[in-house]
């Protein structure tokens, strides 16, 4: 696993000043390695696919490059990491919708990748949603990432239903939220 330990100890010192959005400002690297664990739950111990699972954020968010991941990691690192990369000059709308669109033609091991950072975003979002997120925000993200899991043809069925199950939980809890806010207000 030493591929692996190096690859996390890359991300979390390159990651070292990033927080998620929630509210509880959770360091970033508690979701690279929630990604990989998820990886692994599904029986992935392929040492590459876990660091690319950890280094997936890295040339999006901090600036690494591709040429660094591939000397430091390995060409299949690289590429893995490559394939889940978004364009950051386009638009929020514009990359979810290339995301969507690219999703099925991913590997099978990015594939994997994408499918269990969208099960760990979906967890976060009521777990600890991004400040300021309102009720439709929150379905609106949830919504996008569940039409991704399901473009994800060829990721582990396991990791699916594990994403479909936290999707309906966390729709469940949102509504119930939205419900509870509103009779508050309704009856103040």
């Amino acid at each position: 696993m030493k591929l692996f330990i190096n690859a996390a100890r890359f991300a979390a010192v390159r990651h070292r000043d990033q927080k998620r959005k929630g509210v509880y400002g959770a360091p970033y690297i508690n979701h690279l390695l929630e990604v990989a664990q998820l990886l692994t739950l599904e029986g992935i111990d392929d040492e590459e696919i876990l660091a690319a699972a950890v280094l997936h954020d890295s040339v999006e968010d901090v600036g690494v490059t591709f040429l660094e991941l591939e000397e430091r990691f390995g060409k299949r690192v690289a590429s893995l990491v490559r394939e889940l990369t978004d364009d950051m000059r386009l638009n929020s709308r514009e990359r979810k919708q290339l995301e969507v669109a690219h999703a099925p033609t991913l590997s099978e091991a990015a594939q994997a990748i994408k499918v269990a950072d969208k099960l760990s975003n979906v967890r976060a979002i009521y777990s600890s949603p991004p400040e300021g997120w309102g009720q439709e925000r929150k379905q609106d993200y949830c919504d996008f990432a569940r039409v991704l899991v399901h473009s994800c043809t060829h990721a582990p069925k396991g990791l699916v239903e594990r994403f479909e199950q936290t999707y309906q939980e966390t729709m469940r809890r949102i509504e119930k939220d939205a419900n509870y806010t509103f009779t508050s207000k309704s009856s103040g």
